[in-house]
């Protein structure tokens, strides 16, 4: 069985006024860990960061 687990950080809560700054998680294929990963991205220079 292949699982993805995943984690959003965003700089706030309403979509209309704040950004994703971080995705990470991890590909699991039969309980093993195959893939991590960790990206930073720059938030939409409009978003509000809290």
């Amino acid at each position: 069985m292949k699982v993805l687990f995943f984690d959003l950080e965003t700089t706030g809560t309403l979509v209309s006024r704040h950004g994703i700054h971080q995705i990470s998680g991890m590909v699991v294929i039969d309980g093993e860990i195959r893939e991590k990963f960790n990206l930073h991205v720059r938030p939409n220079p409009k978003a509000e960061i809290v």
